[in-house]
């Protein structure tokens, strides 16, 4: 059974969560400065080598990927040693097991699951092996804050009983977790600000993530993950008939979706730096400088470019999508 891009999503954006969880998320800017071995002032100030929290960052992400990837290749293949006519049992299982997990995300009722064995760091990690070695520390000991969402994945390749799929898989949640590392990194001194805000909304993300457990392992249960993603293809291969029919309407329709995400970042710019250059007495240029905010820029910037290269008919959103739901992976 093959491995497709739905699932692949499903792992990334799983990772992402698991970042987003109220006992990862808080600690951040503590794990970035033993990472990068910068004082937190330094982050701030944005003056930390960023060349060196870049690969430092990814020794990290390859401790704990490293070690992710290790529990995939053990639970994919011992999926494909078992015998087919056991699928609907593992199906149902695992499907339940992770429900359960979702659901005890969202209240937390399950208490056992709460044991965590953290690392104790008092000073910077040395090195690019410290931070490897802390990678796998990150990975082994913070159970509570992966550990329901990384249980699904691994409910996921069991089922699938792929090695190379389970392996693929693992990789992609290890980006999706790993990706908002490096980006906190380069771009600290803005983002902590916004991590700032999302501690406010840890119910928000604890119920996101709970009914996104929730969602994958009722598909789980119910053997339903194929159909999805056929469903999936049938949508994306009926959009891009729409598009062969109607090449001028799609550039337009989608063109003015990402133009308009480009106008949006723009004018949320602006608001941003609009009291600054009422009070910046002319002086407009300085006033921009200090309220730089790299986030809307990269992706106000792909949302331009997208719109550009849709306008002149250089990407076809519609083909991309088919693409993408046709390719079974591995």
């Amino acid at each position: 059974m093959g491995i497709d891009n739905l699932n692949i999503a499903l792992a990334f954006a799983g990772g992402i969560i698991a970042f987003l969880s109220p006992c990862i998320l808080p600690l951040i800017p503590s794990y970035i400065s033993f990472i990068s071995g910068e004082s937190y002032n330094t982050l701030v100030s944005g003056k930390g080598k960023k060349s060196e929290i870049i690969i430092k960052t990814l020794f990290f992400i390859l401790g704990f990927s490293i070690l992710f990837v290790t529990m995939g290749l053990l639970f994919s293949g011992a999926g494909a040693l078992l015998n087919a006519s056991l699928r609907p049992i593992i199906n149902i299982s695992a499907g339940i097991i992770v429900v359960l997990l979702g659901i005890n995300f969202i209240f937390d009722f399950i208490q056992f699951l709460n044991f965590e064995k953290k690392l104790k760091i008092k000073s910077s990690v040395t090195g690019y092996l410290g931070s490897f070695l802390l990678g796998l520390g990150f990975g082994a000991g913070w159970s509570p804050c992966v550990g329901p969402i990384l249980s699904s994945i691994l409910a996921l390749v069991g089922v699938q009983g792929n090695i190379g799929g389970g392996v693929l898989l693992l990789i992609f949640f290890s980006l999706g977790l790993g990706t908002p590392f490096i980006l906190t990194g380069v771009f600290f001194s803005s983002i902590q600000k916004q991590l700032q805000r999302l501690k406010k909304q840890m119910k928000v993300i604890k119920i996101i993530g709970g009914v996104f457990l929730i969602f994958v392992g009722i598909l789980i249960l119910m053997g339903q993950m194929s159909n999805l993603t056929n469903y999936f293809n049938q949508w994306a291969s009926g959009l891009s008939q729409w598009e062969e029919a109607q090449p001028l309407a799609s550039r337009l329709v989608f063109g003015l979706i990402f133009l308009g995400l480009f106008i949006l970042f723009a004018a949320l710019y602006y608001r941003k730096i609009k009291a600054p250059l009422a009070e910046s007495g002319g002086n407009k240029e300085a006033a921009i400088t200090n309220y730089i905010r790299p986030g809307y820029f990269i992706f106000g910037g792909v949302f331009l470019i997208l719109a550009i290269l849709v306008f002149t008919g250089v990407l076809s959103i519609p083909q991309l999508l088919s693409s993408w739901f046709q390719f079974e992976g591995i």
